[in-house]
């Protein structure tokens, strides 16, 4: 053994490096999935009243259109009785009780709620029978109506989603992390900030379709754990005159897509700036659904610190850390409300 210290390795999971990196956000997540809940309740309030009044005018049309077909007929008939001469006063008086009979029941069902299925009415006295049925038969059909829609019909905001739309979705800061893993001679440390910001505009079932994506990172709120390995860190990367780590997506190259597990992997490129220089890089990364309708983008990929003329850290010639670093991302986004049109 030649006595060297073995070196932790780096590793690969972007959520187990934030959990010991002190990271805790289940009171978090906790709390962006109550506000989507606080969410749909709003919606369902707002649709329950839209019902309500939906109901009302159903009830209400649906009264109109039951008087008018009764008015059509009780016309229907007073127009056969118009026509007919009636050959005995017994006749003109059971012609007089059908009318007075259709009138009462006009007036009733103008008060009543509105019956299902066809209407017939059966007049009360025999000898008119024949004629009246005649009448009815002949009545002009009620104008066909356009289907409603149901006055239940609408949807909660947190299913308000498709894995084939193109979609916006914005970070959730308190969900996502972004970091580094190094390797030093004395040891290796990871540093990793939730101070991140952006959107992201994709078609999940053709990510290759013209995606969007705009990430800003605060460089000076990145931790490694030391206070004064982080004042040097921040020292290095300049962040009183580049404040922001920014990357811009340019393509993305899916490999697979598992529309039924609601994921998608692929190879992310763009630009990436450190420290004012931007340069072209590429990250292998998975986006996927959660339980909760978050979107879940995970990824990993190395960098080298000189190329964005990054100071590599060295301390008397006997600590000193790799130029090359892992970078990664864990990031939780919510869809953005659909826009009107």
């Amino acid at each position: 053994m030649d006595g060297a210290r073995p070196r932790r390795p780096v590793r690969d999971a972007p959520l187990d490096r934030a959990r010991e990196l002190g990271d805790s956000r289940a009171l978090e997540a906790v709390s962006d999935e109550i506000e989507a809940l606080h969410a749909d309740l709003r919606a369902l309030a707002a649709a329950t009243s839209a019902s309500d009044q939906a109901w009302r005018d159903e009830v209400l049309a649906s009264q109109d259109e039951h008087a008018a077909a009764l008015e059509r007929q009780v016309t229907a008939l007073r127009d056969e009785v118009g026509s007919r001469t009636p050959s005995s006063p017994d006749e003109l008086a059971g012609l007089q009780r059908e009318h007075e009979a259709l009138r009462g029941d006009l007036n009733a069902d103008l008060n009543a709620p509105p019956a299902t299925g066809s209407i017939q009415l059966v007049p009360p006295n025999a000898d008119g029978a024949p004629a009246a049925r005649t009448a009815i038969a002949d009545a002009p059909a009620a104008a066909p109506q356009a289907p409603r829609r149901s006055f239940l019909a609408f949807q909660l905001p947190s299913d308000d989603f498709r894995f084939d739309e193109r979609r916006t979705w914005t970070v959730l800061r308190a969900l996502s992390r972004v970091g580094f893993d190094a390797r030093s001679t004395l040891h290796d440390f990871s540093g990793a900030t939730s101070e991140v910001a952006g959107e992201l505009t994709v078609d999940l079932a053709h990510p290759e379709r013209d995606p969007r994506v705009l990430l800003r990172v605060d460089a000076a709120a990145l931790v490694t754990g030391d206070a004064r390995r982080d004042e040097g860190m921040r020292e290095h990367l300049d962040v009183a005159e580049h404040h922001d780590l920014e990357f811009e997506l340019t393509r993305f190259e899916p490999g697979a897509i598992d529309a039924g597990a609601r994921a998608v992997e692929g190879t992310a490129s763009g630009r990436l700036q450190v420290r004012g220089v931007a340069r072209d890089v590429a990250m292998k990364v998975r986006l996927s659904i959660d339980d909760a309708q978050r979107l879940c983008v995970e990824g990993a990929m190395p960098l080298d610190l000189e190329e964005y003329g990054v100071p590599v850290p060295s301390k008397l010639g006997l600590i000193s850390m790799q130029k090359d670093v892992v970078v990664w991302i864990s990031l939780r986004l919510r869809v953005n409300p659909r826009t009107s049109g």
